[in-house]
């Protein structure tokens, strides 16, 4: 936006891939702070428009989401003394009036898919902000000083004709291709969506699988879990069980419950296959139990916290052992089988 309008007008087609943890930006021009306008979409899937004015925020929400997966054109329209409007396939779907004159800001940077600002996710137990993208996808976005009359945005929508139109398939996790074959666990790179994917700086071969000859269950250990295992049914459906946790904070931090689900790089936690043969696997998985700052609880001087070493015995006939070791510097040992 190159100069302040008295009109605005921002719309654009989208195929949500997933709903985000709280709004975010398909596109936004903000300073962060009381200057600037976003369009995006929240965690319910409910449109948001907002922008400043006179200092305040003016927020702007649809009551229903719009459609997951499927294609939707989303618009935002903001004239002065009368407030925003926002529409979905041409629909006006919610208002909201206000007199004040709104605060752009035609030297901020104007970003598509990805906020500016840092939001706390919704429903969240911790306290970290973090920044909110859209997971999606976006077309055509137009951006305007002049706002079509109602009837030209209906017909413009329908003239192009793909609302509704599936446009994506609901991301599966990633142990729909493996097929049964021999008794034994095997090293794999599991893969997940592209974005995800890129995130990590890993081989080809960060996790592993055993598999067995007559049945179509899979035990699962993945990076995208920590590495807590997994048993896989042969739909797909995954079922796990927790890794140990520590509550009680002692030393230099305190980030609530401390636990390998925590290490989202797996920055502690890894496995390998100790033993594979006709007659058993054995996967060892180690771990720390950290927080979601990576540190570990009950860290003492030496930088040693509480570790686990869990080995996973599994059979050909689908029956697994679990053995549990905790280690911590206080020389307390713990040994747990399940």
């Amino acid at each position: 936006i190159a100069v302040v309008p008295k009109t605005l007008f921002v719309e654009a087609w989208i195929a949500p891939l997933e709903y985000s943890f709280n709004i975010s930006a398909i596109v936004n021009q903000q300073n962060g702070q009381d200057k600037g306008f976003l369009l995006g979409i929240n965690q319910n899937g409910q449109i948001v428009g907002y922008l400043y004015a006179q200092g305040k925020p003016q927020v702007c929400i649809s009551d229903e989401p719009v459609s997951f997966l499927n294609w939707s054109h989303v618009a935002f329209s903001y004239q002065e003394g009368r407030g925003i409007e926002l529409f979905i396939n041409g629909l006006l779907v919610k208002s909201l009036s206000f007199k004040e004159k709104a605060d752009l800001c035609p030297d901020c940077l104007l970003v598509i898919g990805k906020n500016q600002k840092k939001e706390m996710p919704t429903h969240s137990y911790g306290k970290e902000q973090i920044a909110m993208r859209f997971n999606g996808l976006i077309d055509e976005l137009r951006i305007s000083d002049r706002i079509p009359d109602n009837v030209g945005l209906q017909q413009q929508v329908s003239a192009i004709g793909k609302a509704g139109i599936q446009a994506l398939q609901s991301q599966q996790m990633p142990s729909a291709d493996i097929q049964q074959g021999p008794f034994g666990a095997y090293y794999t790179r599991l893969r997940y969506s592209e974005g995800w994917e890129a995130l990590w700086e890993v081989g080809d071969d960060p996790d592993v699988v055993v598999r067995f000859p007559d049945n179509p269950v899979k035990y699962i250990f993945w990076r995208g879990t920590g590495y807590i295992p997994a048993i896989v049914s042969e739909n797909n459906i995954w079922m796990s069980e927790q890794s140990a946790e520590n509550h009680g904070a002692k030393g230099r931090f305190n980030e609530g419950c401390y636990e390998a689900m925590s290490d989202k790089q797996c920055r502690y936690s890894h496995v390998r296959i100790i033993e594979s043969t006709s007659a058993r696997c054995v996967v060892h998985w180690r771990y720390a139990l950290t927080g979601i700052n990576y540190n570990i609880v009950n860290e003492d001087e030496n930088g040693w916290g509480d570790w686990m070493d869990e080995y996973w015995t599994i059979y050909p006939d689908g029956v697994a052992i679990r053995k549990q070791l905790l280690h911590t510097p206080d020389g307390i040992e713990m040994t747990e089988i399940k």
